[in-house]
């Protein structure tokens, strides 16, 4: 490693020394341990950590790629970072960006943990913007991707071409990535992923999976779970998820997870499943996703879900307000079952505002309604639709296509004495509590209580089960949350931003709240104990406050533990500098000083301190090279102290700039540099 010389500047009489608190690595072998106190790491060239090598990078280093450079992982690379204090990767120059890291097949092992790696680039049929994997002996977790773009694979790249353990992403974000052809947040192909806990948000690609790509025989199994994917587009198939070509059975299980507001031009407009063989869907919600038949093909559909073949189970999903031009819900074209679920505004251009069925299929428990086009379109197969509420708000006709007979005529009544088919399936309003607003559960006049298959397994409160995704708890309590994540976005640094959690009981028997705990400090709480009971109906408001200490972003969690099932909510936050003046403890001071400015060169804010030993009128201004005054920063009389002045470049452009400080015959100047 090699330290920044030292360097002069002359300005007028005086002379400036300026020492830089950071360490320049020329392109080629690395290893060892990287740490704080010598961050950034301005690198300018490309490095590589040879097999056998480690390199350990410490909490809170930076690593700044000064030119279109990368980093090679042949060795072993452990970047370990913390919720308070993480290890970024990132390019000088944002617009031509660096060339990510690119862990080969042979890598020793790879670690990266609450890392942020942005501004990654490989275009022109380059894989990986931020990553590229071939080595099965790598762990993600806890990082930020964001606004790295690549042919395929914005944020990362994953291909290995041999038989390996699991390949685990957990907790992580992936932000305003773009890959030209497929996969604008990953682009997978190995043995087995599984996904846990991310969040895709407003990723995109050229063609498909603008949140996720997953492709190839080669896959044995896909697992996500507790993932988030919002606002991803994909310019054919697959706005949020696309997995293609996962066959001989081999599984794919999608579980807890959150599409919203996804986008594809062509199938699937939150989630596409193509030539795949078997899907187990569960606890899933799909809201507001669209398929855009008007730059697409007519026959292409699946607002929420598009399923081109395969054997699928989806159960206990939500699907409301989606939109498509044919099947606004699900467009299946294998066998299906569907169980459990509830669809209700979604809207079709042209076909069907729910399900259209190509092949066999079991629909039971559910609830389906259409808006202007008919819930359900029947195409060829066997198709047995069961104890479901099936209903159309402005339209007469419930369903299209080959429809079985006797299905929607009334010739019986069912246990709880209302009107049904043969199939007993009941015709009416199924009384949600607030389904403008998203909530799906039911009220307990709802006719869908306890009208649900009685050979199905029962209710969690031993009751026949109800139709629908959410049953009516009859006997114990039920805990409602009104968020399950909170962004504070960014707060000022030592300031606080608070906002509300509502905790709802919807059960019958009085709800015990036990804990609400969360490990990060800068998140808290104001629960206590005199909260802990939440009678029938009822509710309790809790504050949750964020004050962030420094500028890297927090992911939390609140675990809510009760007596009926324990929650989690997601805290994420970013701290942000506060500009100007501020006093610091008190320190007794002999002459006047101007410190050195931190950081620096510096892309938006730097900060530096002000020694008065004695009374005086104060004078701190930047100047440009050209001797001219861009901005004032102190021009009054001052007490004696130690001050810390934080300054927002805020406009100014690139370059050299001067900062002086006149107190009396005191003139102290130096040199600082803008580079955005």
């Amino acid at each position: 490693m090699i330290k920044k010389p030292l360097s002069v500047l002359t300005f007028g009489l005086l002379s400036i020394s300026i020492i830089n608190a950071q360490t320049t690595i020329p392109g080629g072998y690395v290893s060892g341990t990287w740490k704080a106190s010598n961050s950034p790491y301005l690198i300018h060239g490309d490095i590589t950590i040879y097999a056998d090598s480690k390199l350990t990078i410490e909490p809170g280093v930076e690593v700044n790629f000064q030119g279109y450079y990368s980093l090679a992982v042949d060795g072993a690379l452990e970047a370990v970072g913390t919720a308070l204090d993480s290890i970024i990767f990132t390019a000088a120059d944002t617009v031509t960006g660096w060339q990510g890291i690119r862990i080969g097949e042979g890598a020793d092992s790879t670690r990266l943990d609450y890392c942020i790696i942005d501004h990654g680039f490989n275009t022109g049929m380059a894989f990986g913007g931020g990553i590229f994997c071939a080595s099965a002996s790598t762990v993600i977790s806890h990082c930020l991707f964001s606004d790295n773009r690549a042919y395929r694979g914005g944020g990362i790249y994953v291909e290995i071409q041999y038989d390996s353990d699991p390949f685990s992403i957990t907790d992580c974000i992936f932000t305003n990535n773009q890959a030209e052809q497929h996969g604008g947040g990953i682009w997978f192909r190995a043995r087995e992923l599984i996904l846990t806990n991310c969040l895709f948000e407003d990723n995109q690609c050229g063609q498909d999976g603008g949140g996720l790509y997953c492709y190839g025989i080669f896959i044995r199994s896909v697992e996500i779970t507790g993932c988030r994917f919002l606002n991803n587009t994909a310019q054919s198939e697959g706005g949020g998820v696309m997995i293609h070509r996962i066959q001989d059975g081999n599984g794919i299980n999608i579980n807890d997870c959150e599409f919203k507001s996804n986008y594809s031009i062509s199938n699937g407009g939150g989630l596409c499943l193509t030539e795949i063989y078997d899907v187990l869907i569960t606890n899933c919600t799909f809201n507001g996703n669209t398929e855009d038949w008007g730059l697409g093909n007519a026959s292409d559909g699946g607002g929420a879900i598009y399923i081109g073949t395969g054997i699928s189970t989806i159960s206990y999903c939500t699907f409301n307000n989606n939109l498509a031009n044919n099947a606004a819900a699900i467009y299946s074209g294998g066998p299906i079952l569907v169980e459990s679920c509830t669809f209700s505004q979604n809207t079709a251009w042209t076909d069907c505002d729910g399900l259209i069925l190509y092949s066999d299929a079991i629909i039971v428990n559910s609830i389906i309604i259409g808006i202007s086009r008919p819930p359900i379109h029947f195409g060829l197969g066997t198709h047995s639709i069961k104890f479901c509420d099936i209903l159309a708000t402005k339209t007469t006709m419930l369903f299209q296509g080959a429809v079985p007979a006797g299905l929607g005529e009334l010739t019986g009544v069912n246990t709880n004495g209302d009107s049904c088919d043969v199939f007993s399936n009941i015709y009416y309003d199924p009384e949600f509590i607030d389904a403008l607003n998203g909530d799906y559960n039911l009220q307990y006049t709802s006719p869908c209580i306890d009208a649900g298959d009685p050979d199905s397994p029962s209710d969690p409160d031993g009751t026949i089960t109800d139709i629908g995704r959410y049953f009516f708890n009859q006997d114990v309590p039920i805990i409602a949350l009104s968020e399950s994540i909170f962004d504070f976005g960014s707060v000022l640094i030592g300031q606080q931003a608070d906002t509300i959690l509502k905790l709802y009981n919807n059960g019958l028997d009085t709800l015990v709240i036990y804990q609400v705990l969360n490990d990060q400090v800068v998140f808290s709480t104001d629960y206590t104990p005199v909260d802990s009971l939440i009678l029938p109906g009822n509710s309790i408001f809790i504050t949750i406050t964020f004050t962030p200490v420094n500028t890297s972003p927090v992911i939390d969690t609140l675990h809510i533990y009760n007596n009926d099932k324990n929650c989690i909510v997601k805290l994420i936050g970013t701290g942000q500098f506060s500009t100007g003046i501020f006093d610091l403890p008190e320190i007794t001071t002999q002459e006047f000083l101007l410190g050195p400015a931190y950081p620096n060169p510096f892309s938006s804010v730097t900060s530096f301190e002000i020694d008065i030993p004695r009374q005086s009128f104060i004078i701190l201004a930047i100047y440009n090279m050209f001797g001219e005054v861009v901005s004032t920063l102190i021009s009054k009389e001052m007490e004696a102290g130690r001050y810390k002045y934080v300054w927002d470049a805020g406009n100014l452009t690139n370059g050299t700039y001067i900062l002086r400080l006149q107190a009396g015959e005191f003139n102290k100047m130096r040199k600082i540099v803008l580079l955005k």
